[in-house]
């Protein structure tokens, strides 16, 4: 919670979110939102800083979503990991006419360089290969458009709409993570079947229940709920996510001696009950887990306008 409010201060940010999970049991050991209130004094605050936003508050993912499209690519066999993708020089024009737009300019990147360089065009052009619904699978499978069932209050479903009523666009536009609104804790949800080898898991805010006198009433137990991927899809694409940190756009959570592995994401911030974007915030967000190859724990920070 500090650590997180220190990252607001430095960042002259309206607010953060952040969670720390263990990815092989879905237990939460931590979760914070930024600002705080004094819950002596509640009547004191804000509505917005009362409430627990990493549950009530769904926002575009924005590039931490690329992960979530490339493993349903990988899953689906739509691509072999030493495929090239001609990224376009960083200019692609979609079928509808629009033109999308790398911050960077590339050219021939293998899936793993397309998702360690947060490249919008060579993931669109992977999505590509996927059918519609069986995309659209693929989400909810991992947990998107649903609550989680953590079991505390006013937790939201987020916003996936159904194949019927996506535009001629919506496939490339979901697959980079816009388009589509999470929770914090359906992000980690969902990171935390690729870090454990492909399995959905509850997650878990409760340990243990014990009465009065200190006896065991009730021990909560790991709930897998199903199986989303392959061990092998979630292993290639742990290494892709280590490639994310060693050597792309997410090298500043690089700790010396420990492989990590993550994703970055920067996403528009839609405006408050209007159409369109602000032009002047955005949502910064970095989801990753530590030791990348069997990982322990998972974290995920959020930064806001």
């Amino acid at each position: 919670e500090e650590e997180l409010a220190q990252a607001v201060t430095r960042s002259h940010a309206e607010s953060g979110m952040g969670i720390v999970s263990d990815p092989r049991s879905g237990e939460i050991l931590a979760l914070a939102n930024v600002p705080i209130f004094d819950p002596n004094s509640p009547g004191d605050a804000e509505a917005h800083m009362r409430r627990n936003r990493v549950i009530t508050d769904p926002f575009e993912p924005g590039s931490t979503f690329k992960a979530v499209t490339m493993a349903a690519v990988l899953e689906e066999g739509a691509v072999r990991g030493d495929t090239s993708i001609f990224c376009e020089e960083g200019s692609f024009l979609l079928a509808t006419g629009d033109t999308l737009r790398d911050i960077s300019a590339h050219g021939w990147l293998t899936p793993g360089q397309i998702l360690a360089r947060s490249s919008n065009i060579g993931v669109i052009k992977l999505a590509e290969g996927l059918e519609r619904a069986r995309f659209y699978e693929y989400l909810r499978n991992f947990g998107f458009g649903t609550r989680t069932g953590v079991g505390l209050p006013a937790e939201s479903a987020g916003i996936l709409r159904k194949v019927g009523e996506w535009s001629e666009r919506s496939l490339e536009t979901i697959a980079i993570g816009q388009e589509v609104s999470v929770t914090a804790l359906q992000l980690v949800q969902a990171f935390g079947a690729i870090a454990n080898g492909g399995v959905l898991m509850a997650p878990r805010v409760v340990a243990e229940v014990r009465d009065g006198e200190g006896t065991l009433v009730q021990r909560s137990q790991a709930q897998p709920l199903r199986r989303v991927i392959g061990a092998e899809t979630a292993a290639v694409l742990r290494a892709m996510l280590e490639g994310v940190v060693s050597r792309g756009t997410g090298k500043a959570a690089a700790i010396s001696g420990l492989q990590i592995a993550g994703k970055t994401g920067t996403a528009q911030r839609a405006l408050p009950g209007e159409v369109g974007y602000s032009e002047d915030s955005v949502i910064t967000s970095f989801v990753g887990f530590a030791p990348a190859h069997e990982p322990e724990l998972l974290c995920l920070i959020v930064v806001e306008n």
